[in-house]
């Protein structure tokens, strides 16, 4: 269960680097010393968020042979 949260966690992340990477792009104009702080911001939320969805997606080697398992019982629905 801990494993979905990093991932939801990951991509709150990358998408608060994705936010910060547009608003950095805004103020370039107008202000470069803040435009290159929020690009370092940028950096270190995109690295973060991808490590902890990288995190969020290895697999447990006990839910992998479970799921197996599983998958071979089900039969096929025609839908």
């Amino acid at each position: 269960m801990i494993r979905y949260e990093l991932t939801y966690l990951g991509r709150a992340f990358v998408a608060s680097s994705i936010i910060l990477l547009l608003l950095s792009a805004i103020f370039f104009m107008s202000d470069q010393d803040l435009s290159n702080t929020m690009g370092d911001f940028t950096y270190f939320f995109l690295v973060i968020g991808v490590l902890l969805v990288g995190a969020g997606k290895l697999p447990d080697d006990d839910e992998s042979e479970d799921q197996e398992h599983e998958d071979s019982d089900k039969i096929p629905q025609k839908s």
